[in-house]
């Protein structure tokens, strides 16, 4: 049986954390059709973005779960909570990464990517309070050892803390499968392009 570790991501575990995320999300519905990955660099630039987008999550509070197995990062989940800084707090973490996001102009597929951002818009009607599960993704090499189910353990937790809902969307009809399985309810769909979006809550227990 694999022994399963998980704990807050540290800044120095931010890089490889990051890589992993991207990896795996280069092959999902919605990022594989937002972004053109045939195009140079395009996954080491997400990859810079995400770093950035993740530290300014960090410095609001909100929480980044990896998943270790002998040490290694197998899996990590961002999960994105009300922040509670002022806007000019927030704005002074966000300018930063607005400036370095600019080289994935290129990247973009504009005509998917304008479609897909009203698919993915938060739903409405998601009872209060909730937390948002923003990503979640497993190694290739740890996929079927319950790194994934640890993780959604540890996120269940953090919302039980404070009687939160868990709030997600995904454009995988599997994880879709997956998190109905785990006792996810589908608040709403939205079909765009060749996808369905699947946004999903779990209520707080």
């Amino acid at each position: 049986m694999v022994e399963i570790e998980c704990n807050p991501i540290r800044k120095e575990e931010l890089e490889k954390g990051m890589e992993l995320l991207m990896h795996s999300f280069k092959e999902e519905a919605i990022t594989s059709r937002a972004f053109d990955f045939t195009k140079e660099n395009t996954e080491q630039i997400l990859v810079k973005l995400s770093i950035l987008k993740a530290e300014a999550y960090l410095q609001s509070g909100s929480p980044i779960l990896v998943a270790k197995v002998n040490g290694e990062i197998a899996g990590i989940a961002i999960v994105k909570e009300k922040s509670t800084l002022t806007k000019r707090q927030m704005l002074d973490i966000i300018w930063p990464t607005g400036i370095r996001a600019l080289p994935l102009i290129t990247k973009l597929n504009w005509r998917k990517a304008a479609k897909l951002g009203r698919a993915i818009k938060e739903a409405e009607n998601i009872p209060e309070p909730f937390i948002t599960l923003e990503a979640i993704a497993v190694h290739p090499d740890y996929r079927g050892f319950g790194v994934g189910k640890a993780l959604m353990k540890e996120v269940q937790a953090i919302a039980a803390e404070e009687g939160q809902t868990i709030y997600l969307y995904t454009g995988d009809k599997k994880n879709e499968e997956i998190y109905r399985h785990l006792g996810y309810g589908t608040l709403e769909q939205r079909a765009v392009e060749d996808i369905v979006v699947y946004h999903m809550i779990k209520k707080a227990v």
